[in-house]
Formats: structure tokens, C-alpha cells, sequence
């Protein structure tokens, strides 16, 4: 800064001072402060006059160690040197260091000898700052231009009269204009009046008096908000097309809370009009097919319906002449049982009693006969109704065994497998656990015929030398277990009325045992024998139905 005048230096300080806008200070040939302005007190936190009088050194911040001598020596270059500004740091009220930079003028006398030394001081941190922020906004600028530049969706500024004052490479391009051609003017110029538009979309546009008052509306609620906002519009293109276009908009505002325009983020959305026009049309037809699709559902599901309903009919005159099938196959049963006990009474009767009685005269008979020739015909007479006799109690026992009647189920199972042990060439064992075991009539018949013919079926089919039957009580039921150990078979063909196990089949008999309550299961594979179990329930009243020969 240099050297000044003393006179006029000492005649203007006071106003010097006062008027300065950077911090200033004066100290005298001794290094004492004489004057500081207000813009230094508050550098350094100090009241008026505060540091008047203090030496300066007390205010250059130092380490303890050297304070003294680099204070001085800072103050000498200072009070020396007018040309060359100088950094230190002075320190604030409170310790606190501040970075400054120093600019001297010397104040001489006649003789040029130093009378004073006018500082003025420049606060690196604010300069610093200052920098920065410099910076910064440069760098925002750069950022701003790259984002216009950059951005695919179009970005359009307007200041708080409508004007367009910003519209970037993306907009421009969109509209098909030039940047002179839209900056400066007004918004309306790029929207629709009122009239007919063909869009991008090449489908014809009536903008009515009303699409134009909303729009209206939508900018003046967002001025008045002050809020960000979204909606779609359609802008004018150079062309004179209307372009669907989604717009983002949000006020602009200084720092005191005034709206000076808005910034509009535009979005071309041709594409994305067109692909929803797309799959409004695919959603229309797939609508279309849906409900034809859903009226031939529901025909086919009526006749479903009334095919079901005419099968359950069929199913229950099915399920009913089933079971008076069944009935009936029980009462022909019963009815052949009863016609076989009545033919085997009829023939124990009299065919029987007539064959005794002549057994018996014939011996008589032979007694009374000398001839020897004679004798001998009466023997072979004798043994021929000896065998006939024979015969027909076997004949009587196949029809109707009488033990099943006058002795019990269990008697008449043991003579049944007595007899099949002595007719074929197998060993049939009965096991019986000497249980109660109360039956009805037609159960003990019905139980009787089919262990009967299970044995039948094992001699025919099972190739087997030994059988089992065995008689238990599982509490209010009755089991009957008929086992071999023969050659098996598959238990596929029970399910079927006519099987390779002979007779009237497992079939039958299931079907006339689940008609009475009861069950029948079957155990079998190929190479590991047999076991067929009857299970039936006991009579609850312990009563046994006893029925004659008669």
C-alpha cells in the first residue's frame, strides 16, 4: 500500500476508520494499538476500544516457547515492510485463532522516520469461503448445463410470467423446434387452444374449453402451494401434432420465499400411450373370450349337472335293485336251504327208514335160509343196502348236516372238517377258543355254506395236503379264519362274480356276507397260500333260532 503523507494520514484517520469496510488498525513505532475499527473488533470479538493501547504482539498467536521473539519479529517485518502482504494468525478474545492477511502503510514524518503503521486485514477464512463457495456454484452451473444437456426427458423453465427462459436439447427435440424459436416465448404459444388435434398417436384430439381451464387451474394451484406436481398434458409440436406428454412440475423461489418461475421435467410417453392402447385392445378381447369361454362353462356345467343328477338317479335304482338283489339272494338262500332240508328229511324219512328196515328183515331173513347159494346172494343183497344206506346219509349230511341243528355251529364245523379229512386227501384241523359265540338262524347257515365252500375251493385250487379253520370272539364278533399253505393266488379276481377259485366264488359269498353285516377278507399272493376271514356280529340277546327237520 505504501507510504503516505503523515499530516493527511493523521487528519483523515478518524474518517478512514469509519467509513472502511475491511477490519483496520493502528498501531504506533512502539508496536502499541492506538485505533481499531469496529469491522476488527469483530474479527477478533472485542468491544470498542477494548484493544486500545494494548501491544500487538499480545495478539499474534504463537507457540509459548518462541512467542516472544516471533512476535517481535513479525511486528518488525509488519512495521518494515509496505509492499508485501503477510499471513499470520491473530488470536480472537477467546483464544481462538483467526488466519489472516496483512497490508501495512507507513506512516512517516518530515525527517522519514516511522510515526505509525495503518494495518488492514483480510480474513483468509472468509476468503477461503468465499472461494468455495465460488466453486461450488461454479461447479452447479456445470452441473445444471450437463444435466440439460445429458437428460432424455426434456426440462423447461419459465419464469413467473409464463416466459420460457430454459429449454433444453431433449424438449427441443421433442417438439421439433430450435432453441431461438421457443426461448423468450410465452408457454401458451406450446400449448393447445381449443380445436382439433391429430396426435403422435395419429388418433384425432378435441381439446375443449374445459381441458384449457384445468390446465389453468393445475398452474395456479401450483404457484399458490407452492408444491411439486404431476399430470400429463399435451404440448404443441412444430408440426402442429399434440405430443402426450407427462410433466413434473415444481415452483422456483428465491431466498426470500418469492416465486420467480418453475422448472418442468417433460416426459414423452407417445410409446407408453400406445402400448397401453395395446393392451386395452388385448384386454377388451381377452374380456371377450373370457365371457364366451365362461357361457360355454357354464352350458357344459349344466349338463354336467344334469348328467350327474341323471347318474346319481341311475346309481341309486342301481344301488337299490342291488340291494334287492341281494334280499333276494338271501331269501333263495334260506329258500334252497329249506327245500334242502326238507328233501334230506324226506329221504332219512323214508327212503332212509325204508332202507334200515329192509337191512334189517334181510338179515333176519338170511338167518332162516339153509341153502348156502342163497346165503351168499342175501350178503351181496345185504351189503348192496348196507352201502345204499351209506350213500344216502351222505347225501342227507351234503344237503342239510343235522349236527348244524341239533348241536351248534361249532359241532357242525368239526364234523364238516372231519368229513372233508376222510372224502379228500387232506388234513383239515379245527381250532376253536371255547367262547359264547350266540348266532342267528340265517347266520350260522350262511357261515356254515361258505366255510364249506372255502374248503372246496381250497381242495380244488390250493394243491395243498393241510388246512386250518379257526373259530375265535373279538369282543361282540365273531372271526372265522379258513387258512392253507398252497400255491396262492391273486386276490385281484375276488372282485370279479366269476374267478378261477371254483363254485359261486369269493364275489358271492362277500356280496351275501356284507348283506348280513358282516365282512370278508382276503389275504393272498402267488407261492404264499391263503387266509380268507368271515367276521360277523354276534347275537345281542344270546338267543339261538333252533329249526327241526321237519
Amino acid at each position: 500500500m505504501g507510504s503516505y503523507n503523515a499530516q493527511w494520514l493523521l487528519k483523515h484517520r478518524t474518517i478512514f476508520l469509519e467509513t472502511a469496510s475491511d477490519p483496520i488498525f493502528i498501531v504506533n513505532s512502539d508496536g502499541h494499538l492506538l485505533k481499531t475499527n469496529t469491522p476488527f473488533n469483530a474479527l477478533l470479538g472485542y468491544e470498542e476500544n477494548e484493544l486500545t493501547g494494548r501491544l500487538f504482539t499480545d495478539i499474534i498467536h504463537t507457540s509459548t516457547l518462541v512467542k516472544k521473539r516471533t512476535s517481535h519479529s513479525k511486528l518488525h517485518h509488519f512495521m518494515r515492510s509496505s509492499e508485501s502482504p503477510i499471513e499470520m494468525q491473530l488470536l480472537t478474545k477467546r483464544g481462538k485463532p483467526v488466519e489472516v492477511k496483512l497490508r501495512s502503510i507507513i506512516v512517516r514524518n518530515n525527517n522519514d522516520e516511522i510515526m505509525q503503521a495503518i494495518g488492514v486485514a483480510e480474513d483468509l477464512n472468509e476468503h477461503k469461503k468465499k472461494k468455495s463457495l465460488e466453486q461450488k456454484v461454479w461447479e452447479t452451473r456445470e452441473t445444471l448445463h450437463s444435466v440439460l444437456s445429458n437428460s432424455g426427458d426434456g426440462i423447461l423453465v419459465v419464469d413467473a410470467n409464463g416466459t420460457i427462459t430454459i429449454a433444453n436439447e431433449a424438449l427441443l427435440q421433442m417438439l421439433g423446434y430450435r432453441e431461438e424459436e421457443v426461448i423468450e416465448k410465452h408457454l401458451t404459444e406450446i400449448s393447445p387452444y381449443t380445436g382439433t388435434y391429430t396426435t403422435t398417436l395419429g388418433e384425432e384430439v378435441v381439446i375443449t374449453d374445459t381441458y384449457v381451464n384445468n390446465q389453468v387451474e393445475k398452474a395456479d394451484e401450483l404457484f399458490e402451494k407452492c408444491k411439486i406436481s404431476n399430470y400429463e398434458i399435451y404440448l404443441v409440436k412444430k408440426d402442429g401434432r399434440l405430443v402426450p406428454v407427462d410433466v413434473t412440475c415444481s415452483i422456483l423461489q428465491d431466498s426470500n420465499g418469492r416465486r420467480r418461475g418453475s422448472i418442468s421435467i417433460c416426459r414423452d410417453i407417445t410409446e407408453r400411450k400406445q402400448i397401453e392402447k395395446t393392451l386395452q385392445n388385448t384386454h377388451r378381447e381377452l374380456e371377450k373370450r373370457v365371457e364366451e369361454r365362461t357361457a360355454n362353462l357354464k352350458l357344459a356345467n349344466k349338463q354336467l349337472k344334469q348328467e350327474i343328477s341323471e347318474r346319481r338317479r341311475v346309481e341309486k335304482k342301481l344301488i337299490t335293485y342291488q340291494q334287492q338283489l341281494r334280499t333276494l339272494a338271501s331269501e333263495v338262500s334260506l329258500a334252497e336251504e329249506r327245500e334242502r332240508r326238507r328233501i334230506a328229511t324226506n329221504i332219512h324219512d323214508r327212503v332212509g327208514q325204508a332202507l334200515s328196515i329192509a337191512k334189517m328183515k334181510l338179515g333176519v331173513l338170511k338167518k332162516n335160509i339153509p341153502s348156502q347159494d342163497l346165503v351168499e346172494s342175501l350178503n351181496e343183497i345185504h351189503g348192496l343196502i348196507a352201502h345204499t344206506i351209506k350213500d344216502t346219509r351222505m347225501l342227507i349230511f351234503e344237503l342239510m348236516p343235522p349236527v348244524l341243528y341239533e348241536l351248534g355251529f361249532e359241532a357242525a364245523l368239526k364234523d364238516l372238517a372231519g368229513q372233508f379229512s376222510e372224502q379228500y386227501d387232506i388234513k383239515v384241523r379245527l381250532h376253536d377258543d371255547m367262547q359264547p359265540k350266540p348266532l342267528d338262524y340265517q347266520t350260522r347257515v350262511l357261515l356254515f355254506q361258505a366255510t364249506r365252500e372255502l374248503l372246496t375251493n381250497v381242495v380244488k385250487h390250493a394243491k395243498t395236503l393241510q388246512a386250518g379253520i379257526y373259530i375265535s370272539r373279538e369282543g361282540e364278533n365273531l372271526r372265522i379264519d379258513v387258512e392253507d399253505n398252497g400255491i396262492g393266488f391273486d386276490t385281484s379276481e375276488t372282485d370279479t362274480p366269476t374267478g378261477t377259485t371254483g363254485g359261486f366264488g369269493l364275489f358271492s359269498i362277500r356280496e351275501r356276507v356284507n348283506y348280513l353285516g358282516g365282512r370278508l377278507q382276503v389275504s393272498s399272493a402267488p407261492g404264499r397260500g391263503t387266509s380268507v376271514s368271515l367276521v360277523f356280529p354276534l347275537t345281542r340277546n344270546g338267543n339261538i333260532a333252533k329249526e327241526s327237520m321237519v
